[in-house]
């Protein structure tokens, strides 16, 4: 990942505050999942650690930029998981 958008990821962290990592963190995983869907798990692992040499930077921002989640669904949301023990398979709190 270049400096400049390292750069630009702090500013979003710094004026939206926490909930940019996970919005970072849901928006790198839309762009790798059609890559590890089938793959194997030493593959995937792959996949994961080197996703920033072939990250398409500009996609990720635009994606990082029109994600929904705001700071009072994450917290809804992780409340919902404190409240309960267990989430049923196919069941997201967000």
């Amino acid at each position: 990942m270049s400096f400049e958008t390292t750069l630009k990821i702090w500013d979003l962290f710094a004026y939206h505050g926490e909930v940019i990592h996970f919005r970072l963190g849901l928006c790198i995983l839309s762009l790798i999942a059609p890559k590890i869907i089938d793959a194997s798990y030493e593959d995937t692992i792959g996949i994961i650690r080197d996703f920033c040499y072939h990250l398409d930077e500009k996609k990720l921002l635009n994606n990082l930029l029109s994600h929904k989640l705001s700071y009072d669904k994450l917290e809804n949301a992780l409340k919902k998981v404190k409240n309960s023990k267990t989430l049923e398979k196919h069941e997201t709190p967000f």
